[in-house]
């Protein structure tokens, strides 16, 4: 049987996940019409793909959060697990900021190319958090070979941590 706050979260799920899709809806409408019906001189075959692109990169989005949110039930039909909880954050905020700058250069989009500038955002933060999670934590990482510690070394940061553990009793007051 689900207890009260599990309900509460897969309702809370499933509204969230209908307000995601009536915003890409709405936006890829509104680009539709407003840039290739009523602006269509302006539309040319790489506008097209560009939609495109965005619409894809917003469904494999939605797709993701909506797997994660997802409900899981036994055999009996009581409800297991009710879905990730949006306040989590990590991947997920991640996913909903993908679809966010999504939906923004398509709605911007029905007033100026430019605005696809702005698509580049995404790879360009991905850059950015793959260059100071992982590649920087890993060159500064110690070697090896500078992780064997000689008698003298030991011997060396053993009276430094005396001479620390001295100094900071005596400054305590």
């Amino acid at each position: 049987m689900a207890k009260g706050g599990d309900k509460r979260r897969l309702e809370a799920n499933a509204k969230h996940l209908q307000k995601l899709q009536i915003a890409i809806a709405a936006a890829n409408v509104a680009f539709l019409v407003i840039r290739l019906l009523l602006r269509r001189t302006t539309a040319g075959k790489l506008l097209w793909v560009a939609w495109l692109a965005t619409l894809v990169v917003a469904a494999a989005a939605y797709r993701m959060i909506a797997s994660s949110l997802a409900p899981a039930y036994g055999p009996s039909g009581e409800l297991l697990y009710s879905g990730q909880d949006l306040k989590v954050g990590g991947v997920m905020s991640y996913l909903h900021d993908v679809i966010y700058i999504t939906l923004f250069v398509q709605l911007a989009g029905c007033v100026t190319d430019y605005a696809w500038l702005a698509f580049l955002l995404i790879p360009a933060y991905a850059l950015y958090m793959l260059v100071t999670m992982v590649l920087i934590p890993y060159m500064n990482q110690p070697k090896m070979h500078e992780g064997i510690e000689t008698e003298a070394d030991r011997k060396r940061r053993e009276k430094r941590e005396r001479q620390s553990a001295r100094t900071a009793k005596f400054s305590r007051g």
